[in-house]
């Protein structure tokens, strides 16, 4: 009975064939083709072979948008060079996180060759971000790059997962008087809102 439940609901079983293909994106293509060909046969035992076919295909499908999608969240993370020291435009993403050592926040990179970059801006007591500072204000940022490495604890890959590139050791921060404009400058104010 199961099984004529679902061949009732084709979209469902688009829907969640797709999912499962954007979910195999870092998976061989082994491992994915055999869930593609399990979705195949499973339907077409249920004599549903051109919503199995449908579903396989979508589930290539998934997998192939999956990893164009990591590709392009990985692409800003190839022009970090450790060490490089930079002078740059940024959107403020996150508001200051304080720790012992001073401050870190996430920011949007909007001049040079880092642009469309994310950076975790890690500001030090000596080199603060300009006080009282908001989600969304542009910044002129200079300071030296670092390129995220793996760790025990594997921090890097945490921020990778967040689509931070790399880090900025902050040396110097001044505000520009702008912000960011339209949707993203309206979610900017609801996400300050929601944090307070």
């Amino acid at each position: 009975m199961v099984g004529l439940e679902v061949v009732r609901r084709p979209w469902h079983v688009a829907i969640g064939t797709f999912a499962l293909g954007l979910a195999l994106a870092e998976a061989g293509i082994g491992l994915t083709g055999g869930v593609a060909a399990i979705a195949l046969v499973g339907l077409s035992a249920l004599r549903a072979a051109t919503l199995g076919a449908v579903a396989g295909a979508l589930v290539l499908c998934g997998a192939a948008v999956g990893e164009l999608r990591l590709a392009a969240m990985d692409a800003p993370a190839e022009r970090v060079r450790d060490g490089e020291r930079v002078e740059l435009s940024a959107h403020l993403l996150t508001r200051p996180r304080p720790s012992p050592f001073g401050a870190s926040a996430e920011a949007a990179v909007t001049s040079g060759p880092l642009s469309g970059a994310r950076l975790l801006v890690r500001a030090a007591r000596w080199a603060p971000l300009p006080r009282g500072v908001r989600i969304g204000e542009e910044l002129q940022l200079e300071g030296r790059l670092k390129a995220l490495n793996g760790s025990s604890f594997d921090f890097a890959a945490h921020l990778r997962a967040r689509g931070v590139a790399g880090e900025l050791l902050l040396d110097d921060a001044r505000r520009t008087g702008r912000r960011r404009g339209g949707l993203a400058g309206w979610l900017d104010g609801l996400r300050e809102r929601a944090e307070r």
